[in-house]
Formats: C-alpha cells, sequence, structure tokens
C-alpha cells in the first residue's frame, strides 16, 4: 500500500523508522522492567562502529568529545555514556557493568542514528542510509531484544538468589574466605554457599546475622546441631598447590560444576596469615582482589550482589573496605607514581640506544629494531594498557556508585595497576631481548652443524611428508629415546632438531588426520625435489614468511633471522650491536636494582626501583597475578651479571635444567662457583636446585645458605632451603625457611609445603610453639604424612 502524496521508497522509510522506534521503545521498557542496578558477571565491552552506527554522527561527536565541546547536544550525548567509555575517531567503546549501562548503550545507539531529532520520529526525507543498512540495524535490534530475553532468566535467578541469602543465619563463613578442609586438608576461597535440606519453617533472624564474621567465623556450626539449622553447603576455590600437593580431588556439585563443595562442618577457618592468599586463576574470575587488613578476597560485585549479607557491603553491592583512611594510604599512591614514572625513564633510555644509531628504522627497513623502539616509545610514554584495562581504569575514575572514601581507595588500586602494566610491558621487552641474544649466541656457535636453515622445504626421508622449517634446536630439547623413527639412529638425541610446519595433505595421507607440526632430527630430513615444493601450510604458517619462488625457499621474518644467526644484509652489525647495548643498558639497570652498580644516568630511577622498594611492592600487591609480575622482575634482576658471558652461561644451565639434564645444568652451574664468579648467587641457586633434583640434599643445602648469606632477601632461595630442610626432616627449620620466604613474597607457592609442614609437626608431637604463631584454632591430624 501506498500512502498518497508520499513516493513507495518515503513509506518503506516511514515505516522503517516506526518500527525502529518501536523496538527502541521496547529496549527501553525490558531495561526499566528488569531494574538499573542489577550489576552483570563478567560481559564483553559494547563496540559501536559503523555500519550499523552513522558513520557521520559518529565520526562528529568523537571529534566535538575530542575537542572538548559542551554544547547542550552533546552534553546529552555525554550523559549517555556508561562510566569508563572509551571515545575514539569513529569508534566508541562502552562497558557493560549492569542493566543501566545496557539502556544507556541503546539510548546512545539510536540517538547517533538519528541525529536530527532527539524526541520525534527520524525525518522521512533523510535518504543518507540506504535501505540495506536501515534493515542492518533493524536486524541489530531484534538481536538485542532475543539476547535481553535470555538474560532475563539469569538477572532473574540472581534476584532470587540474593533474596535467598540475605539471612545468614547458621552460615558460619562468608563469601571471600580462606577456609581449610578438616580432613583432606586442603585450602580455599568460599566463591558461594547455599542451604541443603531447608527445613519447613525457617529460624527466626538471631544477632547471629549481625556478627562479624571476619573474626568470629571459627564458631562453624556443630554437626550436632544439623537437625534444628540449615545444612549449608560452600562452593570453593581450591589453591592449586595443595590439589597438587595433596592429591585430593573434592567432590563436584553433581557433576555441574568444576569446583568443589563441601558442608561446613567439614571446613575450619585459616587464620595463619601465611597461608591465606589463595594461588588460583579461577580467583580473579570472582572477586577484585585480596584484602590484607580484612584477610579475605573481596567480591566483584556481580557476586557480592548475591550475597548481600556476608560482609560489609552496601546496597549497591560494592565492598567497604576498613583499612587506616586517606592520610595512612596517599605515600603509597605517590610512590606507585614514582615507580612509575621511573620505568618511563629507563624505557627511554633504551629507546635512544636506538636513536643513537638512526632515527628511522622502518624506512632503513630495520624491522626488528623498530619493533623494539615502537614498544620502547610506547612504553616511556605511558601507553602500556590494553584497552579491557583502560576500562577498567576508566570505571575507577567515573564509578558514579562509589564513595568518596572509596573513590579514594580505588584510585590508590588504579596507581598500582598502572604501575604493573609497565612492569609487565619493560618485564616483555627484556626477556624477549634476552632471548634473542642468547639464541643468537648459540646458533652462531652451532651455526656449521645446521644443514637446513629457516624457511628450507624439506621432505621426511622415512614417512615421507614435506614441510618447512621455522626453527631448530642444537639438539633435541626434549626426551626422544623411545621416539619412533630413531631407533636405528645412534646419538640422535645430540643431533639437531627441526620445528617443520608439513603439508596437510601429506599429514592426511600418512598420519590419517591433520597435524600442526612435527619435530624431527636432523638425520630424517632432506631438501624437498623443486617439483614438489608447492605446500598446503598457510593456515599453520605466520603470514610473515614469504615464498622465494626463485629459490624456492620462505623467507621469515628478520626476528627469527636474528634469533637463528642468519643473514640481515648489510645492516646486521648494526642490528646486533644496537641490541647488545640496550642489553648492556638493562643490565646496568637492574645491577643498580640491587645496589651493585652506580651509573649516573641511572642512579636516581634505581634509587626509586630498589630491590627494598620492589620488595615492598611485592608485599603490598592484592592479587596473584599482580604478584607474578613483580616476582618475575625481581627474578630477571638476580640474574642480572657484568660479565656477560656469565650471565650467557647461566642461561646456558638453565635451559639443560629445563631438558631434565640435571648433571649437566649442575656442571656448568659448578663452572661458574667455581671458576668464574664465587660471589654469583643466583648461579648457587640454580646448582641448589640440581642437587635437590639430584637427590644430593646436603650440597643442595649448602648451596641454598650461601645463597641467603649473601643475598638474605632471595625468597626463591628460601623456597629451596626450605624443601631441603623437610626432605632432610628438619621440619621445624623447613616451617622457619618457608616462613621467611612468605614474609619476602606473601604469594609465594610454597604456602602449601607450609601448610603440610605445620599439620605433620603437630601430628608428631612435636615442639609447636614456634608454628604456632597466628594459628588460634586447633587443626586435625594431617592423614597424608606417615
Amino acid at each position: 500500500m501506498v500512502v498518497r502524496g508520499v513516493s513507495s521508497s518515503s513509506s518503506a522509510l516511514l515505516q522503517s523508522a516506526r518500527l525502529e522506534r518501536t523496538l527502541y521503545r521496547q529496549l527501553i521498557k525490558w531495561c526499566r522492567v528488569t531494574g538499573w542496578n542489577v550489576p552483570l558477571d563478567a560481559v564483553p565491552p559494547v563496540t559501536l562502529i559503523p555500519p550499523r552506527i552513522d558513520a557521520q554522527a559518529l565520526q562528529s561527536f568523537s571529534q566535538t568529545k575530542k575537542d572538548g565541546a559542551n554544547h547542550d547536544d552533546m552534553q546529552h550525548m555525554n550523559d549517555l555514556l556508561p562510566p569508563g567509555s572509551v571515545v575514539e575517531d569513529g569508534k566508541v567503546v562502552l562497558p557493560i557493568r549492569n542493566v543501566r549501562d545496557i539502556e544507556r548503550v541503546i539510548r546512545l545507539a539510536y540517538r547517533l542514528n538519528h541525529p536530527s531529532s532527539s524526541n520525534t520520529e527520524p525525518m522521512t526525507t533523510n535518504t543518507s542510509s540506504s535501505s540495506t543498512i536501515r534493515q542492518d540495524r533493524i536486524s541489530l535490534a531484534f538481536d538485542a531484544m532475543k539476547s535481553l530475553n535470555q538474560l532475563t532468566d539469569a538477572l532473574d535467578q540472581k534476584k532470587q538468589s540474593r533474596s535467598q541469602h540475605m539471612d545468614r543465619t547458621g552460615v558460619p563463613y562468608f563469601v571471600g574466605q580462606v577456609v581449610r578442609h578438616k580432613e583432606e586438608r586442603w585450602r580455599a576461597v568460599v566463591v558461594a554457599w547455599d542451604r541443603v535440606g531447608t527445613t519447613s519453617t525457617k529460624t527466626p533472624t538471631t544477632s547471629l546475622t549481625k556478627k562479624d564474621y571476619t573474626g568470629g567465623a571459627d564458631k562453624e556450626l556443630d554437626a550436632s546441631s544439623s537437625e534444628k539449622e540449615d545444612k549449608v553447603q560452600y562452593t570453593l576455590i581450591l589453591d592449586f598447590g595443595d590439589a597438587h600437593l595433596l592429591g585430593g580431588s573434592p567432590r563436584t556439585n553433581n557433576g555441574q560444576t568444576t569446583l568443589p563443595v563441601a558442608f561446613g562442618y567439614d571446613l575450619e577457618p585459616v587464620l595463619d596469615k601465611s597461608l591465606q592468599r589463595i594461588r588460583n586463576n579461577w580467583v580473579q574470575n570472582k572477586f577484585e582482589r585480596f584484602d590484607p587488613v580484612r584477610n579475605c578476597f573481596v567480591p566483584k560485585k556481580a557476586l557480592a550482589y548475591e550475597y548481600p549479607s556476608d560482609g560489609e557491603w552496601n546496597v549497591g553491592g560494592s565492598y567497604t573496605e576498613m583499612d587506616g583512611g586517606n592520610d595512612a594510604t596517599t605515600p603509597v599512591v605517590v610512590e606507585y607514581e614514582k615507580m612509575t614514572t621511573a620505568v618511563q625513564t629507563v624505557a627511554s633510555q633504551l629507546e635512544r640506544c636506538i636513536l643513537n644509531v638512526t632515527s628511522c628504522t622502518e624506512a632503513r627497513g630495520l624491522t626488528l629494531l623498530a619493533s623494539f623502539q615502537h614498544r620502547l616509545s610506547s612504553l616511556a610514554k605511558g601507553d602500556v594498557e590494553t584497552m579491557e584495562e583502560r576500562l577498567n581504569a576508566s570505571i575507577v575514575s567515573n564509578d558514579d556508585d562509589a564513595s568518596s572514601e572509596e573513590m579514594h581507595q580505588r584510585q590508590q588500586q588504579r596507581q598500582s595497576k598502572l604501575l604493573m602494566a609497565h612492569l609487565r610491558s619493560f618485564l616483555y621487552v627484556t626477556l624477549e631481548l634476552l632471548e634473542l641474544l642468547w639464541q643468537r649466541r648459540i646458533a652462531m656457535q652451532r651455526k656449521h652443524d645446521i644443514q637446513f636453515p629457516l624457511g628450507s622445504i624439506v621432505r621426511h626421508t622415512k614417512y615421507k611428508f614435506r614441510g618447512v622449517v621455522v626453527a631448530w634446536d642444537p639438539k633435541a630439547a626434549v626426551d626422544v629415546t623411545n621416539w619412533d623413527g630413531l631407533q636405528d639412529i645412534t646419538g640422535a638425541a645430540d643431533m639437531p632438531f627441526y620445528h617443520v610446519i608439513p603439508d596437510q595433505n601429506d599429514c592426511i595421507d600418512v598420519f590419517g588426520s591433520e597435524r600442526p607440526f612435527r619435530y624431527v632430527c636432523q638425520a630424517n630430513l632432506e631438501l624437498c625435489p623443486r617439483h614438489q615444493c608447492i605446500l598446503d601450510v598457510d593456515d599453520h604458517l605466520d603470514p610473515e614468511w614469504k615464498l622465494d619462488t626463485d629459490e624456492w625457499i620462505y623467507q621469515p621474518p628478520d626476528d627469527l633471522k636474528f634469533k637463528y644467526g642468519e643473514s640481515l644484509g648489510g645492516d646486521e652489525e648494526l642490528i646486533e650491536s644496537c641490541m647488545k647495548d640496550i642489553k648492556n643498558t638493562i643490565t646496568q639497570f637492574q645491577l643498580g636494582i640491587r645496589g651493585e652498580d652506580h651509573d649516573s644516568a641511572l642512579k636516581d630511577v634505581t634509587e626509586i626501583l630498589s630491590l627494598d622498594k620492589l620488595l615492598l611492592l611485592l608485599q603490598s600487591t592484592n592479587s596473584m597475578e599482580d604478584a607474578i609480575v613483580v616476582e618475575e622482575t625481581i627474578k630477571e634482576t638476580f640474574k642480572a651479571h657484568s660479565d656477560e658471558e656469565i650471565r650467557f652461561l647461566l642461561d646456558d644451565g638453565i635451559a639443560e635444567l629445563l631438558r631434565g639434564n640435571h648433571e649437566r645444568a649442575r656442571g656448568i652451574f659448578l663452572e661458574i662457583v667455581k671458576l668464574h664468579d664465587p660471589s654469583y648467587y643466583e648461579a648457587w641457586n640454580k646448582l641448589a636446585t640440581c642437587h635437590y633434583m639430584l637427590g644430593d640434599m646436603v650440597p643442595s643445602m649448602e648451596a641454598a645458605q650461601e645463597v641467603v648469606r649473601v643475598q638474605p632477601q632471595h625468597f626463591q632461595a628460601f623456597n629451596g632451603l626450605g624443601l631441603v630442610q623437610y626432605e632432610c626432616r628438619q621440619y621445624q627449620n623447613a616451617i622457619d625457611s618457608f616462613r621467611k620466604s612468605i614474609q619476602l613474597d606473601p604469594w609465594s607457592p610454597v604456602s602449601s609445603r607450609l601448610a603440610v609442614g605445620i599439620d605433620l609437626v603437630k601430628s608428631l608431637d612435636l615442639d609447636t610453639e614456634d608454628t604456632q604463631t597466628d594459628e588460634a584454632s586447633e587443626e586435625g591430624t594431617a592423614p597424608y604424612e606417615k
């Protein structure tokens, strides 16, 4: 039907506009009915980009936002942005924390697509959008409706869960509390609780629901009272170390979750502060951080919403801290900022090593140096965060639900996270650079043994599959003793081995299915005849590899050419010299952190990033992920040596140790401490590890004691010393060593060993006076020690 006086195209536009408006109103209605403040579990951010969002309106909004314009229409658009949104040229990224944010996204998208009308129907004379784009936007609205309807059930369950968990009567443990199984002895953090076998009449609310469970959770339900009170079942996230060490497999909740469950009468609170940090990657999905003041994990808003009475949370579901206030925390914030600036300064110094040689790395085709320059330049400018981290940072700064005190605390967390991002970026650059130089050194030493350079198209002499060489090892990096195809080759383990991307059609013929790569001994390879060099490898080979049909060889990227000692053309010496200059500057910086080098260019930053301050930073980290970044930074500092060859020798020994060649690794570390540098405590530390792996406990203990004598802050050495003392049945000494390690590094995985040691000392009825520092409750006998 065509309306009189209106063309068929205009009529179609009018109908589409009405449909868009109807869908828009339905979406807004869903948000209002559902309720604004229901927090959502982790939801990916929404990105508004053309063509589903009008490109001109989006670009205009981005530019106006960038220019800081503040007219009425712009202010209205700003009000629609959820806290933490990131506006870039032609793109808006919006975080979704709750239903209110969903409504904001819907309103913003609709307004951007209808810039000519704020409160009325879109103008039918606007033909800038094609019919296809309009239909695409309508489809987007229908998809949104479908997704929100699916979300309805989940949100209803969340509301119901909140209602069921209002009353904490008879619930001794709270979400975020660290507990331990009485019999099986593993530690875990409570992530959920539910009543099982609820009685017909609920027990009236008593003073128990108002009790501060952070300190009184030891008054748990007595099994004999289960007839009067609800039986409570807890869902738990186990410590990885405990699960591995104790070999337990706690039951799961009817197979519906991988998380273990246990009843309250099987659990007890963990009161020893050395044992309260749970190491498990699942923790970061449910909890924001560990709170060292309350000695528990702080739930994320979505989890806190479901358990409103499990701590001092406000109605919106946020967690109220209990620390010393602004005056106590301000100096820490300043220190975070200083350390962040110091890392940027070091990055600028490292970039200068490249700029002193050339300021146009890309123009000269120096792709390896260009890559490092870009990363160092970004680090020097502070551009180190991922989009997710930027969104989280913006949310911290713009959370309209947070109190002023909470905002102050979150700003401190923000400074901490920003510092961690800088340290992580610097660590990655350091590790990659050192790996490249070490591998290049080995490649140059063993290059004469290598028959097939990178990119060679080869064929297996026995199985006849073809492939491309993408890497090689001077000898087998794994145990190949029982491998098929090597039984008739003498000394195969000491021959070069190649990483080969095979032709997938050949793999199907030979193995019956595709294979991503093969690890092949040099004795089993030959060059592929030229007429057979067309391969099906594109799905598994990096696009940077280019086939040279003149030579019938794949050209690898420059970083791999450098790593494996292959020619980089006329600039090869320049590249290698520049890379070594960067490495030497990093070494000076690391030695300065340890107080062993006073290079004038780095003196100021090494005072800010001294070993003492890095250890304080490690002790203040409130998540396992942040702790790992600081741990690895300190470990690299321990490895530093002013003599390049000695440092390379240490890396040789570590490589042998990782391959399982403990005897060979021990010989290398002995050579370092006996012939080169007896004061190199990291070599002593690795030597202690080799002795331990080979069962030589006395020399292992002596080597570890030498480390802590020279460097009393070496937390890894205390770990190793405790393990040796435990094996030698010096249980009290082992406990002391483990505690010293945890004092230096509260997130140390050795906490599992400490827990076992404490139980063992008690089970053997030894003197436990020194082991009772924070324990206030009796623990049962460990069933796993004889």
